[in-house]
């Protein structure tokens, strides 16, 4: 929780450089940390990512929360599985955030964990809310999700989660598309 707790607030303070970032190496680089990891290992759907201009280890940090959380809240004895859907779009208008006439990058990822109800689609962004009571056998501190949401003002963009009680839950990611 520390090392969350530090994440975070460094998080706030940008000190490193911009630079062109393959989100495909970042994607694989996680992924390949749970190879081997018996039912933890995800069963992974990809397409092709973009290489966007933004800031390495909060990108690292943004693709590693929802992995977890994807892996995290997987069906108790099922394999985790995760598909990432890459688009460009124009004009978003989704749960209120606004990016009309500007094209973004799009980033979908979806699992077919637990999920949630969408009633709490805002709060899993909020630092230290768990939708799960401490008892509960799904771990988490609350704040993988809020370090998401920060790294994504940080690019200037904007992320949004939607759920189904025992289908899944996406994570829709939007970064400004750059010429």
């Amino acid at each position: 929780m520390i090392q969350d707790m530090v994440n975070f607030t460094n998080l706030v303070v940008q000190d490193e450089e911009s630079t062109l970032v393959d989100l495909n190496y970042i994607t694989e680089k996680i992924l390949n940390e749970y190879k081997g990891e018996g039912s933890k290992e995800p069963i992974v759907r990809r397409d092709l990512l973009p290489v966007l201009i933004g800031f390495p280890s909060q990108l690292y940090m943004l693709f590693r929360a929802i992995i977890d959380n994807s892996i995290k809240f997987a069906k108790p004895g099922e394999h985790p599985v995760i598909h990432f859907v890459y688009e460009e779009v124009q004009n978003v208008v989704t749960n209120g955030q606004r990016g009309a006439g500007k094209p973004y990058h799009t980033i979908t990822v979806e699992d077919k964990g637990i999920g949630f109800d969408n009633e709490f689609a805002d709060k899993i962004f909020i630092i230290f809310q768990r939708l799960h009571t401490q008892q509960s056998q799904y771990r988490g501190k609350g704040m993988g999700l809020a370090i998401a949401q920060r790294v994504m003002a940080n690019h200037n963009g904007f992320i949004v989660a939607k759920g189904e009680l025992g289908v899944g839950a996406t994570i829709r990611m939007f970064f400004p598309a750059t010429d």
